[in-house]
């Protein structure tokens, strides 16, 4: 595991903007999965190798799993209205990680910039804290710790000192009954760990 990497466990991977997240907001509960292109927009001149070249987030309007995969690794984000566990290996361990979520959310913005299709939907083109985002309203509220309002057809991530862009490719509704049972609990294995503990971990390989 290299230092890059190693560092990156120790902080949030998301920008956040904040806000109040709105009755309107919370009414609307799209049920599907989106698989994002992930393209590195900044990058240390020592390189990173943790992020993600793709990123599937699927969703029943009030649960979501994101599974990010890069060449060496594989993250998976279950997220509620409260929590955020971050599943991971770690020195060969299955490990969880706990985040919690904000108390406020990005604000939805009536003055934006305009409309812009991508993968087949249309979405509206917001400022955020990261930069300019394309955000759907149709699809739904954004999983707690991403930087938009809405779930976005594209924005960009902040993963610690880089920069990345997710674009959707492919999006599809699925109904809530068609999901499988227990698709967005947590899988047995995986070892609760704290942000000390593994703090604790990381330097001592080093």
């Amino acid at each position: 595991m290299t230092r890059t990497f190693s560092s990156f466990l120790l902080i949030s991977f998301i920008g956040i903007s904040l806000g109040a997240w709105s009755q309107k907001e919370a009414a609307i509960r799209w049920s599907g999965t989106i698989t994002y292109a992930a393209e590195a927009t900044n990058v240390p001149p020592e390189g990173l190798d943790y992020l993600p070249t793709s990123v599937v987030l699927e969703t029943d309007g009030k649960n979501f799993r994101i599974v990010e995969t890069g060449t060496d690794f594989e993250r998976i984000w279950l997220i509620n209205d409260e929590e955020a566990h971050v599943l991971f290996h770690f020195l060969g361990h299955a490990v969880e990680l706990l985040e919690i979520c904000p108390n406020s959310r990005p604000v939805s913005v009536e003055n934006r910039g305009g409309m812009k299709e991508i993968a087949g939907v249309k979405g509206a083109l917001c400022r955020r804290a990261t930069g300019w985002a394309v955000e759907a309203e149709t699809l739904g509220v954004a999983p707690c710790l991403w930087p938009t309002a809405w779930i976005p057809l594209q924005c960009t991530i902040e993963d610690g000192a880089a920069h990345y862009t997710l674009t959707a490719q492919t999006i599809a509704a699925v109904n809530r009954k068609d999901w499988p049972r227990k698709h967005f609990d947590i899988p047995t294995g995986y070892e609760p760990v704290d942000r000390i503990t593994l703090s604790t971990l990381i330097s001592s390989i080093h």
